[in-house]
């Protein structure tokens, strides 16, 4: 099996927007994949290798031979591609945009300490163990896997802010009451789940798909960081943007805040991070994407 199998979290990009272009991404899709940090697998079958790059915009999965030319499906074109392996961290790959016959390419190189780190993985699932029967449907209707799931999100998060407001407490109070209320659901639901579910009840399956949901959970918080990271590194390649980017955030926030109701802005910031989720599974923000992109195709055409 090669050294470079197994998952990794796509932190730089170089040159990207100029590749991208040359293969006939849209402007704005250029911008966001390059600040987007996809998650990457390498799989190894036989003689075959696949990488698949999970990103914000779309899931893209690659299976070829090294030294074997394949085709790579861009949003308005298709590549003739051919991978080799430069060495035990490196891979290139050389492509030629079909309909023009122009040349381009990219190099991957995989880093340890770029990794996902499977104890970060193996740590959650300890720290999740009590709750893991619980995970396992809570995942379901925070992706929405049924019609009336974002309905469900909508009504508890709706009836939990109600009860907030009629209790009507100060914001020391009303973190306080929320403790509380965190704390009795971390106790309870582990003793309701070992009352309800016994040892016997947990079967490979169920491993398998917490397992699945541990992984995408830290890769989630690693690029997350990733990215709050690459704000602060600004201060020192970029200051003006930095400080302009800063300052702007907060003094919008700051009028916001004095503007609206502090309780309705976390509950629609609340209703938006939970909802947030089955948008992206059900493909919403992508056709929404898709939308913006094709939108001055269309008033081209119309003129």
């Amino acid at each position: 099996m090669l050294p470079m199998t197994g998952k990794y979290q796509h932190y730089k990009n170089e040159d990207i927007d100029d590749y991208f272009s040359a293969v006939g991404v849209p402007y704005v899709g250029r911008k966001m994949m390059a600040m987007s940090s996809p998650a990457m697998e390498i799989a190894v079958d036989g003689e075959e290798m696949s990488i698949k790059n999970i990103s914000l915009m779309r899931t893209v999965e690659y299976k070829f031979k090294f030294g074997e030319e394949y085709e790579e499906h861009m949003p308005n074109t298709v590549l003739k591609s051919v991978t080799t392996k430069l060495n035990d961290n490196q891979l290139e790959t050389k492509s030629v945009i079909a309909d023009t016959g122009v040349a381009c390419g990219r190099l991957y190189d995989f880093k340890d300490d770029e990794c996902i780190i499977e104890q970060q993985v193996k740590t959650l699932k300890r720290f999740l163990e009590g709750w893991r029967m619980a995970v396992l449907p809570m995942k379901s209707v925070i992706l929405w896997e049924q019609q009336w799931h974002p309905c469900a999100i909508v009504g508890s998060v709706s009836f939990l802010y109600f009860i907030i407001w009629l209790m009507d407490l100060n914001s020391l109070a009303t973190f306080a009451v929320i403790g509380l209320f965190l704390n009795f659901v971390d106790f309870i639901v582990p003793v309701i789940c070992n009352s309800l579910y016994g040892p016997t009840s947990w079967t490979g399956q169920h491993e398998k798909t917490y397992e699945e949901i541990c992984k995408s959970i830290v890769a989630t918080y690693n690029k997350a960081l990733h990215n709050v990271r690459m704000f602060y590194s600004m201060r020192e390649t970029s200051p003006c943007m930095y400080y302009i980017l800063s300052i702007s955030l907060l003094i919008t926030l700051a009028w916001v805040a004095s503007s609206i109701n502090n309780t309705f802005l976390l509950y629609v910031m609340s209703i938006t991070i939970l909802l947030w989720p089955g948008v992206r599974h059900r493909g919403i923000f992508n056709t929404l994407l898709a939308m913006v992109n094709m939108a001055p195709k269309a008033s081209l055409k119309t003129e």
